[in-house]
């Protein structure tokens, strides 16, 4: 018997749930793309999603099991925020940032 290892979908399906289950305990109006943005958001600052590597629309949407619109909606957030590059007909990477940016990130989105 081998220990299972969580693989990296895993860490965002638990953490995407974790963050959920919080939010309907503060407020009924969070909407489901709110949900994802937050969940994201923290893996990104976290570093369990790493700078450059590509956000695939359909497949977050697959693994939260939900519809693409609230992850569109979550990844349009996010590139506002300086956390998500977007190319046109090419989809959303995790922005590579500076410290300078990084630490500006971090505590914007921190605050209440």
């Amino acid at each position: 018997y081998e220990p299972s290892v969580l693989s990296k979908t895993d860490l965002i399906l638990e953490n995407f749930y974790e963050v959920n289950m919080q939010k309907q305990g503060k407020t009924s109006n969070t909407t489901t793309s709110e949900i994802v943005l937050e969940s994201l958001r923290e893996q990104i600052i976290n570093g369990i999603l790493q700078p450059q590597e590509k956000l695939v629309e359909a497949e977050i949407a697959r693994k939260f099991g939900l519809s693409r619109g609230p992850v569109r909606e979550a990844l349009r957030q996010l590139a506002v925020e300086g956390l998500v590059d977007y190319c046109p007909n090419k989809g959303c990477t995790v922005a590579l940032l500076s410290p300078q940016d990084a630490y500006e990130v971090i505590f914007s989105a921190r605050q209440p």
